[in-house]
């Protein structure tokens, strides 16, 4: 029993009509009329069919190679994805009138229901054997789509042996393994990442294709349902080092691409189930109206037509996830036809890499039609996800814009070790990148590509997090502290501590960003013993021009320069790992304390940048167009003296900030306005311009900023 609100289907819309769980008679007749005067459908159309007429000579796999490979997947990834390939678009033909595929599909599913199971043969050798994996779910579901398309093509003996092998090898060893009393493997506990929603949620897209002629099926379809609800409901576990699956806003923590695929296959079954039933609303999950703002939020925009990055932190790709047929927009198409979309989801879909597909010719009024050229999705300048670790600032609604993306949040299995890191992409490019990940099964999996080296991070004697942290999680995940912003300046503080708390008294990292796309990195670090720093740029290109304190990455599409303002002295080191080249930022001594501060601005902004010394702090000056920034670190401001203020005197202001960004008109250098982290007041000759019993984060204007709080 789920024990869960439970939800009842009150009014069943198709027992006894097929096909129905994806398309039906109206979406057919529909296309047939609108092939008779599109010329772009017809070519689509004759894409599939050519598609078609070349699967036909497909051979089927062997049971013997589906079981060679000894791992819970075994080879029936391969056997899904060419079920998936013939059941959709065989199918699609043959409910527009072409029978010639059928034979073909028939024989498929006749030779496949044959097996004995359709799992890696690795699963029944576990403590507690395992009847299904993510390769079950892709075989259910061909066989699902093609049983409901195609079942008037069928003879009542060959849709037995259909159902037959849905139930027994797909269905019930699914539910077994993740709901069904007395059987139940997995909890949300241990299991309830993608794997989780995609293993119930594509049993009950299969089981919505068949459910009249299953005795318990009304049981089991409410069971999947409140086991989706509970799956995004889940706000983890401390016992077990588990955070939530969504945060309050809608994002998946666990990384882009298995955002796509986890969330994506929900909403394929319940737009499968809506097609289906009606209910008392039990499955209108609240999350589900936040998950595409989340999800576009990870996008950037390029101006080459058909081609959209995605933030690659954790185990995701850079362009797109290679494991889903469609790219990186399954999760917006069906939450488009699920009417959960807005004009920011129909930009991005229009924008998708992707290749048009079946629903696109099925479902032109509710999907946007593919156009590399459609308007960049207006997303927001600033987006802050804090219990997830993720902050985006980007330069607007345009191709080849700039966005800085950060992340401080939790480790384990698709996260990886890397709080506090972040990536730049600008001029269609990550110029200032992510490592990305490679084949679970490679050796350097675990070894490079999950640990900190592998990340723009600052690591303590060449690590980052205790390695076991990808297995059993954080029990102090890293997060966003704060963040503000005004037209021209934006401030984000993370704090890195929890994730290296066994080698970190404080890890803390600020960003700035400043009016002509210059970024600033300062870095507070305390260790318990004295350690050796690096500070990692992993980059696009190469490096040129490297100086005394600076250097140059260049590429075909940009040109940074990254000064480094402190600590001194310290040592550039160049260094590659498995062709991705990074320069590592080494302070010459080890040391307890490292305070590092670095600007990356862009070549052509022409960015002067000089350090500045104070009493009790340092920073540096940078002057572009007609402005200065002078930014000040005030180490008093770390912690160091209990019950003593860090009150002290940085550039002409009294302060007991964290850090300042003092902005300078040029010509005059007078002070204009003032970004204030971690401060209780400002005074400029003796006269209070802010003031504020509990240090704070502002920015504030300084003619007309004086004021108590």
């Amino acid at each position: 029993m789920i024990h869960s609100s439970r939800i009842s289907i009150t009014r069943e819309l198709s027992r006894g009509v097929h096909p129905r769980i994806f398309y039906g008679e109206r979406e057919i007749t529909a296309l047939k009329s609108r092939l008779a005067s599109d010329p772009a459908a017809a070519a689509q159309l004759d894409a599939i069919r050519a598609r078609c007429d070349k699967m036909l000579d497909t051979a089927l796999l062997s049971e013997e190679y589906a079981n060679a490979a000894m791992t819970q997947h075994g080879n029936f990834y391969e056997i899904g994805a060419q079920l998936t390939d013939f059941a959709e678009y065989f199918s699609l033909m043959y409910s527009l009138g072409e029978t010639k595929y059928v034979e073909k599909m028939k024989q498929a599913l006749l030779h496949y229901a044959a097996f004995a199971a359709w799992t890696g043969p690795s699963n029944k050798h576990r403590k507690t054997p395992w009847r299904s994996d993510l390769s079950t779910t892709r075989i259910v579901y061909a066989f699902a789509f093609a049983y409901d398309a195609m079942y008037e093509a069928l003879s009542e003996e060959e849709r037995k042996t259909i159902r037959d092998a849905m139930l027994t090898l797909g269905i019930r060893p699914l539910l077994a393994d993740w709901l069904s009393d007395g059987m139940r493997v997995h909890a949300l506990d241990s299991m309830g990442h993608n794997w989780w929603a995609v293993c119930t949620a594509l049993a009950g897209v299969a089981l919505c294709a068949i459910y009249e002629d299953v005795p318990d099926g009304m049981t089991m379809m409410e069971d999947i349902l409140c086991s989706l609800r509970a799956f995004c409901e889940y706000s983890g576990e401390p016992l077990l080092n588990k955070v939530a699956n969504f945060d309050s806003a809608g994002m998946f923590y666990e990384s882009c691409g298995y955002f796509n695929y986890g969330a994506g296959e929900l909403c394929r079954f319940l737009y499968t189930y809506h097609r289906c039933f009606a209910d008392d609303g039990g499955s209108d999950f609240p999350v589900l109206h936040k998950m595409g703002a989340a999800y576009v939020s990870l996008a950037y925009f390029t101006a080459a037509p058909e081609r959209t990055l995605y933030v690659n932190f954790g185990d995701s790709a850079l362009r797109g996830a290679a494991d889903t047929r469609d790219g990186m927009t399954m999760l917006p198409q069906y939450l488009l036809l699920l009417g959960l979309g807005d004009e920011t989801l129909r930009r991005y879909y229009a924008r998708g890499a992707r290749c048009p597909g079946i629903a696109d010719l099925l479902f032109p009024d509710l999907l946007p039609a593919l156009d590399g050229d459609a308007p960049c999705p207006a997303l927001p300048r600033t987006a802050l996800y804090p219990e997830t670790g993720l902050a985006f600032w980007r330069s607007g609604a345009v191709c080849d814009g700039t966005m800085l993306a950060v992340r401080c949040g939790f480790t384990w299995n698709h996260a990886h070790d890397d709080a506090g890191t972040f990536i730049l992409l600008r001029g269609g490019e990550d110029i200032l990148c992510d490592s990305g990940t490679v084949s679970y099964g490679k050796s350097d999996y675990i070894r490079h590509y999950c640990a900190a080296p592998a990340h723009n991070v600052v690591t303590v004697n060449g690590r980052g997090q205790h390695r076991e942290s990808l297995y059993r999680g954080n029990k102090f995940p890293g997060r966003i502290l704060h963040a503000l912003e005004d037209d021209e300046l934006a401030y984000l503080l993370a704090d890195a501590t929890g994730p290296m708390c066994d080698s970190c008294m404080r890890n803390h990292r600020s960003f700035l960003h400043l009016g002509e796309e210059i970024f600033i990195t300062v870095d507070d670090l305390y260790t318990y013993e004295e350690a050796r720093f690096a500070y990692l740029l992993h980059h696009r290109g190469e490096v040129c021009e490297m100086g005394n304190s600076s250097f140059d990455v260049r590429s075909d599409k940009n040109h940074l320069r990254v000064t480094t303002v402190s600590p001194a002295p310290f040592t550039y080191r160049i260094d590659s790992y498995e062709g991705l080249p990074y320069v590592s930022v080494e302070p010459t001594e080890p040391s307890r304390l490292c305070n590092l501060i670095h600007v990356i601005a862009p070549a052509e902004a022409g960015a002067t940048v000089e350090p500045l010394s104070a009493e009790d702090g340092y920073g540096a000056r940078i002057a572009v167009g007609e402005r200065v920034y002078d930014i000040y670190y005030n180490f008093l401001a770390d912690g160091r003296c209990m019950h003593i203020n860090s009150n002290t005197r940085l550039g002409e202001l009294d302060t007991d900030a964290y850090l300042l960004c003092i902005v300078r008109d040029r010509a005059s250098l007078a002070a204009d306005k003032v970004l204030l982290s971690y401060g209780s007041y400002l005074r400029l000759d003796g006269e209070p311009v802010y003031e504020n019993l509990i240090k704070s984060f502002e920015i504030v204007n300084v003619s007309s900023g004086r004021k108590r709080v």
